[in-house]
């Protein structure tokens, strides 16, 4: 736990001697003695993530504790919903302004891209004329940088006009990265609540970020469409690769990208002829996958169970086949020498670390 000096006094025995206050703010101890006293208690209350200004990045959520992966980190309900697709940003505007005064306050508090009206494109996307009050002109910047598709889990799985956007209050204050720690989900029972889950340990004090852009994209792309919507360049751990590395990168992404939009050709699979080299191009994506997890993990689960699905087709039809030694030997050291009789089970693994959306869809597959 992380302490900051306080001169109050501790809340388990009471002295106000060596006192620090824990991260929350919400209690504080004079000794280790005293806080592990505490602690079952207090762990109830003591929230996983605090915002934090960010050096170069406005604010971020920062891990209080080491939290492990798969932990539903928090959950909340929108402050904000909008169709983009079919909106007016004046009858928004009006619905906002009759909203509570906390709400309206925690919406103003988050990133503004100011200049954003400059923008011819902008305005013309928005039938914004220019002459809109300032207020207006605020609140529809705030949406557009903030916003996030409701129920999208997967990177590759393309966005519909129909989708509703949100603004959260926490979940908006999420910085980017190309090779995130952090995976959002939902649940049918509550459509618009938003669960964030870490989709990989996160360290005490190490910052929670989230994939904007999801996986497509090569560096050049992703660079501007962030520069293009958000107004900045991303200098994560990919971003900053040396050329050659993130050129390799670039070429690893293309590929799984690839071969995701032809999957919904392995449909019927024990009727497939080449059934044999189809699962050899999954390996080999499964391969590239585990080769970038991090940036690929939204992705992994649906690649294991299309691994699967194939390999059973080429069980039950009797087919010839021996997994090329390339590949072989990198999913041996990740899964151990029966791989390919495990595959639907750390398919499973792997999307409950990301949640019930994701489950469901490796479910789906496995069933298609």
């Amino acid at each position: 736990m992380s302490y900051s000096m306080s001169l109050i006094s501790c809340t388990v025995c009471g002295t106000c001697c060596h006192v620090r206050q824990c991260t929350c703010g919400q209690v504080s101890y004079c000794s280790k003695v005293c806080q592990l006293q505490d602690w079952m208690s207090h762990k109830q209350d003591c929230p996983l993530v605090m915002v934090r200004e960010m050096e170069g990045r406005g604010k971020g959520l920062v891990a209080t504790r080491r939290i492990p992966a798969g932990t539903a980190i928090f959950t909340e309900d929108p402050l904000v919903v909008v169709k983009k697709a079919t909106m007016v940003p004046k009858d928004e505007f009006k619905k906002f302004q009759k909203m509570n005064e906390k709400s309206r306050e925690d919406f103003l508090s988050l990133f503004d891209p100011v200049g954003m009206e400059l923008n011819k494109e902008w305005r013309r996307k928005w039938n914004l004329s220019g002459m809109e009050e300032p207020d207006l002109v605020k609140f529809w910047r705030i949406i557009c940088a903030n916003a996030v598709v409701i129920g999208l889990v997967r990177s590759d799985v393309p966005r519909s006009c129909n989708d509703l956007n949100g603004v959260y209050k926490q979940f908006s204050r999420i910085n980017h990265s190309c090779s995130s720690n952090i995976i959002q989900d939902w649940k049918e029972e509550t459509p618009l609540k938003i669960e964030v889950r870490a989709a990989a340990a996160i360290q005490k004090g190490v910052e929670l970020t989230l994939n904007y852009l999801g996986l497509l994209g090569t560096w050049e792309e992703r660079r501007q469409q962030l520069e293009r919507k958000w107004y900045f360049q991303c200098l994560c751990e990919v971003c900053s690769l040396p050329a050659q590395e993130r050129n390799n990168n670039d070429m690893v992404r293309e590929f799984i990208t690839y071969q995701m939009e032809l999957a919904s050709s392995v449909q019927g699979l024990a009727s497939l002829s080449n059934v044999s080299s189809v699962l050899n191009d999954y390996l080999k994506v499964l391969c590239c996958c585990y080769s970038i997890e991090k940036e690929a993990k939204d992705i992994l689960p649906v690649v294991l169970s299309i691994c699967h699905k194939l390999y059973q087709a080429v069980v039950v039809n009797r087919v010839s086949w021996e997994c090329p030694t390339e590949l072989k030997g990198n999913l041996v050291d990740k899964l151990g020498h029966t791989f390919m009789e495990i595959l639907d089970k750390e398919a499973v693994a792997k999307a409950e670390v990301l949640g019930s959306e994701m489950v469901k869809m490796v479910s789906d597959n496995a069933s298609d």
